[in-house]
């Protein structure tokens, strides 16, 4: 178990999954689940249109397409601000805080972990009572296990909405994101230090 957490699904989640089609584009998930939350988890910090971020947007809008318009709708700011663009649906926040909605907008954070990010979407979701509601995670596919792990520890219960295929953030300004041979070392080292503090 312990080498599974510090050395599975790196780079792409082997989770078994069935592959879907919304929008024209292919996804990995649960057919037969039935969530009402959907947390979406940032990778990198840009949000330009050539993002992962951008990414994210677009399978945040087809998770809620596919699972259903009623679901609650959680992300990292990044995500966010791609959303915004769009403007279709309301969601929460994590990573900004506005004075007129403090459940809609909360965190304020220069920089937001992981942990973090899943910390505060657990204060969203006792506000909105639906702590013990089912999860779907969007998320890059290196970074999703990492996410489901710390979800588990909190308490959540999930599954992933993920893109068929992996891509890289090459334009990304943190580095790590860039590509696999940046993302590795660092997942590695996170995960070890995640593990020593009970975190995953």
């Amino acid at each position: 178990m312990i080498i599974d957490d510090l050395f599975k699904d790196l780079t792409d989640y082997s989770g078994k999954l069935e592959y879907v089609e919304v929008n024209g584009r292919r996804y990995r998930t649960k057919t037969d689940a039935n969530p009402s939350i959907i947390l979406g988890q940032a990778f990198g910090a840009n949000y330009d249109k050539n993002s992962y971020n951008q990414v994210l947007a677009e399978s945040v809008i087809d998770a809620r397409q596919f699972f259903g318009d009623e679901l609650a709708v959680i992300v990292q700011s990044e995500i966010g601000k791609c959303l915004d663009e769009y403007g279709e649906f309301s969601y929460h926040s994590i990573g900004e805080v506005y004075e007129d909605d403090e459940i809609s907008k909360i965190g304020v954070f220069s920089k937001i972990d992981t942990q973090g990010v899943l910390k505060l979407s657990e204060e969203v979701l006792k506000k909105l009572g639906l702590e013990k509601e089912e999860i779907v995670y969007v998320a890059h596919p290196a970074h999703v296990y990492r996410v489901m792990k710390i979800g588990n520890k909190i308490g959540f219960n999930g599954f992933p909405f993920i893109s068929k295929d992996v891509e890289w953030a090459s334009g990304e300004i943190q580095p790590w994101t860039r590509s696999k041979y940046f993302w590795i070392p660092r997942e590695i080292a996170t995960r070890i230090h995640h593990k020593i503090k009970g975190i995953m």
